[in-house]
């Protein structure tokens, strides 16, 4: 708490135009201690330079179950400079500031609740009875839920008395598991003359990627549901328009090798490519990189094949089954360069090379 204190007394304090929102501690683990919790905030707040005396209440509808211990209304403070003129406020005309209240929220039930875990693969799981995966205790309690925290930032920002247009930082000293953060996302389309930031302070680096993994996951789904509105993008579909279904697509430029004849009764399908002779002349019997070519060759027709033939017939498969090759298979070629006894006496086999065109695939990517 005294960190969170700091850093918002620090906040505040720095401009006439910013405000803050503290909710007083409603639960406690020891009975009879709740009012001195209240009293260390109060008194942390107010030693920082804080004016704390306006007061609010987070109201909710009704108890989400018959067994629900927590109330229906939280108890809040604002948060202003002690200097500042509450009549020149920027602030002053809001529902919550001047009301006091929220509009009735819908209590969170605790079977809605979530629970920050360790998203480490290696990391132990929190229980191993289901009994006790329910959200309990101080986290049940200070789990609001998006509903009553869009109550909150609709009640501070309509009404504002300015019409200038403004960049909005919501900080959130708070996040938990990120009920203000849906909240803001939710509302941000109806204040379109507000730039919203929303910026939040995790407890522990476990915290903190948990709630990046999570909800980068959720704006995603959001943004591909048609619930998330991104000025200027729009989500992209699973399976690729019907012009490019219906036609093949063009057929690229080749620098080295050539294409084969297309396929039979299928236009714009070529058959596979093939290594110009030049090209072969020129690497399949190099001194140093031959022999890396030559592995190169057979095993892309081994797995493509080739104009002559199945896969299954090339020299490579056979030369690994062990089987002869046949003399109307085998290809030579003069070498015309080293010593005199290599250009006159030395040749070597060389196979055709026309691997076959594998399917494309377009992946398509948004990057927040």
């Amino acid at each position: 708490m005294e960190h969170q204190t700091k850093l918002i007394a620090q906040k505040v304090l720095s401009n006439d135009k910013n405000i803050g929102l503290v909710l007083m501690p409603m639960f406690t683990y020891k009975q009879g201690h709740l009012w001195l919790l209240e009293h260390q905030t109060c008194k942390s707040l107010v030693q920082r330079g804080l004016h704390i005396d306006k007061q609010f209440g987070l109201v909710f509808e009704k108890k989400a179950d018959k067994r629900e211990t927590r109330p229906l209304l939280y108890n809040g403070r604002f948060l202003l400079d002690s200097a500042a003129k509450l009549a020149e406020n920027l602030w002053r005309y809001s529902p919550l500031f001047v009301n006091g209240r929220t509009h009735e929220a819908k209590q969170l039930s605790g079977n809605s609740m979530t629970s920050v875990e360790d998203i480490d693969p290696g990391a132990l799981p929190m229980s191993v009875d289901d009994a006790n995966v329910t959200v309990q205790g101080a986290n049940k309690f200070q789990q609001l839920g998006v509903d009553a925290c869009e109550k909150l930032l609709t009640g501070m920002l309509d009404n504002l008395a300015s019409t200038d247009r403004h960049a909005l930082v919501i900080m959130d000293l708070n996040p938990d598991v990120g009920d203000v953060f849906a909240a803001v996302q939710k509302i941000r389309p109806s204040y379109q003359s507000l730039t919203l930031h929303y910026v939040a302070t995790c407890y522990t680096q476990v915290h903190q990627e948990w709630f990046e993994h999570t909800w980068i996951n959720n704006l995603a789904r959001q943004f591909e549901n048609k619930e998330l509105v991104v000025p200027g993008f729009q989500p992209k579909s699973y399976s690729p328009p019907s012009n490019l279904l219906d036609e093949p697509p063009p057929r690229p430029p080749l620098n080295l090798m050539t294409w084969l004849p297309d396929v039979e009764e299928t236009p714009g399908r070529p058959r596979g490519v093939a290594v110009p002779q030049t090209l072969l002349a020129q690497w399949y019997q190099h001194p140093q990189f031959g022999q890396a070519f030559r592995d190169f060759v057979d095993t892309v027709v081994m797995a493509c094949g080739s104009p002559d033939g199945p896969a299954s017939n090339t020299p490579l498969k056979r030369k690994k089954d062990g089987e002869q090759e046949p003399e109307s298979d085998k290809k030579h070629l003069k070498v015309s360069t080293g010593s005199r006894s290599t250009r006159d006496h030395k040749q070597k086999r060389i196979a055709n090379f026309t691997p076959s065109i594998l399917n494309s695939s377009i992946l398509f990517s948004l990057d927040f």
